[in-house]
């Protein structure tokens, strides 16, 4: 699986797709070294089958999964041309939302005044899951089990990859419970 980040023209997805992908026939420019030959060193598995109908490079193009991040009101607009373009080689999108908010200037929707609720996101998200559905293409996202069962149910339907954990927020949390406990241990007295 290979992520993208700050996807926003087609020209940056010719160009990630390119990069991620063996062979001129596949408009591939990703270097081919030898060491794919040798099994369960570079290249498939030990346990994943060939298909013998393809080649190696097209089994190995085939592996490789692409999801590209689109983090900007510009990339939502451009997300139809994107996929129109290159959507076959492209395996999900991943939506980040709070990037997008940032280049919306809109406030963080953790902030004291969250939002989530202006016109322009609304009409943004749509726009996003509208495109998403033209081309059937599904999304990827986070769907952090720290939020509850329901938000994270919530936050992963319908999506092909998904983050359930992050390693930052879950040692913040801890530290942050851990700091708390240690005051109360460890105030002063008088």
């Amino acid at each position: 699986m290979l992520m993208f980040p700050q996807v926003t023209t087609v020209k940056e997805a010719q160009h990630i797709i390119s990069a991620t992908k063996f062979g001129a026939i596949r408009n591939g420019t990703r270097s081919a070294p030898p060491a794919r030959y040798l099994p369960g060193f570079t290249g498939l598995p030990f346990t994943q089958v060939l298909d013998k109908s393809l080649t190696l490079w097209e089994n190995l193009n085939n592996q490789a999964a692409i999801i590209i991040q689109i983090e900007s009101l510009e990339a939502i607009q451009n997300l139809d041309a994107i996929l129109t373009e290159c959507g076959k080689d492209i395996d999900a999108v991943w939506l980040g939302a709070l990037d997008v908010r940032v280049s919306m200037s809109l406030p963080d929707p953790f902030s004291a005044s969250p939002g989530g609720q202006e016109p322009e996101w609304i009409s943004a998200m749509e726009m996003y899951e509208q495109v998403l559905r033209k081309h059937g293409m599904p999304s990827a996202g986070m769907a952090l089990a720290i939020a509850g069962v329901e938000p994270m149910k919530r936050n992963g339907e319908g999506k092909a990859f998904l983050v359930p954990a992050v390693d930052a927020v879950d040692l913040v949390l801890n530290t942050v419970k851990v700091l708390g406990q240690a005051r109360e241990m460890f105030s002063s007295k008088g």
